[in-house]
């Protein structure tokens, strides 16, 4: 499917879980775009930009480590009005990146393991916030021990915490950017030094 545009804020200051009817598949809830798109859209203050600059950073030591494949849902006060809502900036974004491991550890347990430990910095969601302003999540999509019941749980689970506001249960939209086009975060890093200097 190809990328959307990211849908005008609702009348209480976020995405709309769909846009003409929950049924249709194509116009609900995670939108898929691209980072230009989300700069574009979101980066409309130097906290914002920083922030952005940070999810950059971030995508550039995954795809270092060999993590290439998979997408992100993109969430949080980030994705939300919340300078007219509470008047104040975004605090970080969250993420949940739906990823594929390296095709050297598919079958490697104790490399798998060793890359994790030796790159906590990137999977623990405090070190994430300090280091990228992102609040980090994962869901590892060629887990041996993860059973399609366990894939559904887990996912299930990160859609019903982004899709609710935490403190109204306010029903609201995410987006999904794809992990896998270095063009789109050449394009964005550009678009975010030009808006900075603006």
């Amino acid at each position: 499917m190809p990328p959307s545009e990211i849908p005008p804020f609702n009348n209480s200051g976020v995405l709309p879980p769909f846009i003409s009817t929950p049924t249709d598949g194509a116009t609900t809830s995670p939108y898929r775009t691209t980072l230009v798109k989300v700069v574009e859209r979101l980066g409309t203050s130097r906290r914002r930009l920083q922030i952005l600059s940070g999810l950059l950073e971030l995508r550039k030591e995954l795809r270092e480590i060999g993590i290439t494949r998979g997408f992100h849902w993109v969430d949080g006060s980030f994705v939300e009005d919340i300078e007219q809502r509470k008047q104040r900036a975004p605090d970080d974004i969250d993420i949940v990146t739906f990823f594929h491991r390296p095709p050297n550890l598919l079958t490697n347990h104790q490399g798998w393991r060793n890359l994790l430990n030796d790159n906590q910095h990137l999977f623990t969601p405090a070190a994430t916030k300090l280091s990228f302003d992102c609040d980090a999540h994962y869901v590892d999509l060629d887990a041996l021990a993860t059973t399609p019941e366990e894939l559904v749980k887990r996912t299930r689970y990160y859609f019903g915490l982004f899709s609710h506001r935490r403190d109204t249960y306010l029903w609201k939209g995410m987006l999904e950017v794809p992990l896998d086009d270095l063009k789109d975060d050449v394009d964005a890093r550009a678009l975010i030094e030009l808006k900075d200097t603006a």
